[in-house]
């Protein structure tokens, strides 16, 4: 059970870093297809014109939404990662050998009554 608790982990890891990073990446085509026009139409985004205000903005907005999710895509995927890692460690770490046998007898004296228990590890 633990094994697939943590594969469904690591598959969802993946698939969260797989979704931000194209995210990610459409957020900052974005950034760069708005900067290019503000830099053909003689814009600049230091000390804007009133008619480049919104657009660079728009351009700071877009870049700093491109990082942010990055950023969780890079932690999605380490997540996946140390995920993974740990089902294959649950599956191929040596199990502690287990004893073959143990048997439980009630023992009866004069003294009193107890259990005695005997096995081999």
């Amino acid at each position: 059970m633990p094994v697939i608790a943590l594969g469904a982990a690591s598959v969802v890891g993946l698939g969260v870093g797989i979704g931000t990073t194209v995210a990610s990446n459409a957020a900052s085509d974005d950034a760069h297809k708005q900067s290019a026009a503000i830099i053909q139409g003689r814009g600049h985004c230091v000390k804007p014109e009133s008619a480049w205000v919104g657009p660079c903005e728009q351009v700071r907005n877009d870049a700093s939404r491109a990082d942010t999710l990055g950023n969780v895509a890079r932690v999605a995927f380490i997540a996946s990662g140390a995920f993974a890692i740990a089902a294959a460690m649950y599956v191929l770490w040596p199990k502690p050998k287990r004893f073959e046998s143990a048997v439980a007898l009630p023992v009866v004296h004069s003294d009193g009554a107890g259990i005695a228990v005997m096995g081999a590890w």
